[in-house]
Parts: C-alpha cells; structure tokens; sequence
C-alpha cells in the first residue's frame, strides 16, 4: 500500500533468512534467492505474501516508491516470481 506507515519488516525477513526460507536477499537490486523446493511446497497466497513483502522492504531501502521484486531458484538462479505494483504477483 503505497500510503501506508512503513512498519520495518527487517527482523522477520532476518527470521526468514536464519530459518533457510529465503537463503539470500539483495534489497537495493529487489532479488531474493529461496530453494525451489520450499517455494514450490508453499501456497500461493504465502508466496505472493512474502513477495510483497519483500518489495516493500526493497522499495524503502532503495527510498523509492516503485514496489518489485524478482524471486529465484537459490540453485539454479531461474525466476520463479515476480512481484510489482503495476502487474501485482506473477509466477513464472
């Protein structure tokens, strides 16, 4: 939500990290790695929640208003999804 307050949500994508969901995360490109098999493994209502999420975190990082991310295979570096304000959750 684009007016909304901010909530910083760095402790829960750290939470995400230490538990291996999401294995490595570049908030100034918007990529985030997580192992296919977990990803796969998740509803999609998961999936697109930790999407936007994590595009909500990029954005503010990058201190831009422009909310997208891209999520990959921690092994193979292949899309699986991509998140953004204009198109909203799309796999791939």
């Amino acid at each position: 939500m684009p007016n909304a307050e901010y909530i910083d949500t760095t402790p829960l994508i750290t939470e995400m990290m230490k538990r291996g969901f999401v294995t490595d995360y570049d908030p100034q490109q918007s990529v985030a790695l997580v192992p296919r098999g977990i990803w796969v493994g998740s509803h999609p209502a998961i999936r697109e929640g930790i999407s936007r999420l994590l595009a909500e975190h990029s954005a503010h990082a990058r201190d831009s208003k422009t909310e997208w991310l891209e999520v990959k295979d921690s092994d193979s570096g292949r899309r699986l999804a991509r998140y953004s304000q204009a198109q909203g959750f799309r796999q791939q």
